[in-house]
């Protein structure tokens, strides 16, 4: 199996400029071609980089229909889930780079080649500032903004909703502050409740004393068989077990968004009947009675990675993906 030294890898990088093209060569042809994202940043216009955000070195990359960014007709931020990385979501970026858009993401802390312990975090709240700091130090980025995020990536944009609103603060070279405005949130199979709630709940209390973490158990997310054998056997970025303190996070957060009040924004959702990962019909309850005018997608038999499903469940779920996009920016 392929090895990657995240600390090394990351050494090598500058900080995170998005105007400027990344030089792909020695260990990230590997990754590129692993990922398969090599075809991807030949065709479009690729930045990687750092973003220091307190202690934590954050790894960003971004896809952009050219080197102007303000040409591409927005950009899409995009969120990944738990014990994920940026790099499984090339179908997805590509399918977003064609309609014209750019897309921003970043590994987070603690996962794929960002710094941080190991898909650790003290509460989500730190995950939603993470996200508004990135934002603000960018304001070349073409507005409007679209947040995405699957499963925890969708947890952390909700999250960064109830703190900073339907705008991004941003400063330009010569400390001029503006907002971007957000114009929509896409939510795939996002995490409010995990299957199995109470029980997990329960163990956290008891083993929370004296453990910092618990074996990670595979489940399969995907109809894609090749995505899922990749992800258990074959990803050197994966890691085999879940943080103690995460879980933690992850139930402070369950009980916070259970108790918002209702909100005025754009919303669409995308949650496939088969998800064996959250509780989807009790989370679809919830976030309606938080976005009354919430859009919801419930794509039958489909399982909890969305964007990487097989393409029975995955096409449907870009092509509307797609009219959201074209309805944005007409």
């Amino acid at each position: 199996m392929t090895h990657f030294n995240a600390d090394e890898m990351r050494s090598q990088l500058r900080a995170f400029n998005p105007e400027t093209p990344f030089l792909i060569e020695g260990v990230w042809q590997e990754y590129h071609a692993l990922y398969k994202l090599a075809s991807s940043v030949e065709k479009y216009h690729y930045s990687m980089g750092i973003e220091v955000l307190d202690d934590t070195e954050l790894v960003v990359q971004l896809f952009a229909p050219n080197a102007d960014l303000k040409r591409a007709k927005g950009t899409v931020v995009l969120m990944h889930g738990y014990m994920d990385h940026v790099a499984l979501y090339g179908k997805l970026i590509s399918h977003i780079v064609e309609q014209g858009w750019a897309v921003l993401s970043y590994d987070l802390p603690g996962h794929g080649l960002s710094s941080g312990a190991s898909h650790a975090i003290g509460r989500f709240s730190e995950y939603a500032a993470q996200l508004e700091q990135v934002l603000s130090h960018h304001p070349q980025l073409a507005s409007p903004l679209v947040l995405m995020g699957q499963s925890t990536g969708g947890a952390i944009i909700l999250e960064h909703h109830r703190l900073f609103g339907d705008a991004v603060a941003s400063a330009d070279n010569s400390g001029v502050s503006e907002r971007l405005d957000v114009a929509h949130r896409i939510l795939l199979a996002p995490l409010i409740r995990p299957k199995q709630y109470r029980a997990i709940q329960l163990q956290y209390h008891i083993f929370h004393y004296f453990l910092d973490r618990v074996k990670r158990f595979y489940t399969p997310n995907s109809h894609d068989k090749g995505f899922t054998r990749f992800i258990r056997d074959k990803d050197p970025l994966q890691k085999s077990w879940v943080s103690v303190d995460w879980i933690g996070a992850m139930l402070e957060w369950v009980k916070s968004i259970e108790t918002w009040r209702p909100k005025q924004t754009d919303v669409t959702v995308f949650q496939g009947t088969d998800d064996q990962t959250v509780e989807w019909e009790h989370n679809l309850a919830v976030l309606s009675d938080i976005y009354p005018t919430i859009n919801i997608n419930r794509i039958t038999d489909a399982r909890h990675n969305l964007a990487n499903e097989d393409d029975q469940w995955r096409v449907p779920v870009f092509e509307e993906i797609s009219r959201i996009l074209a309805s944005i920016s007409q």
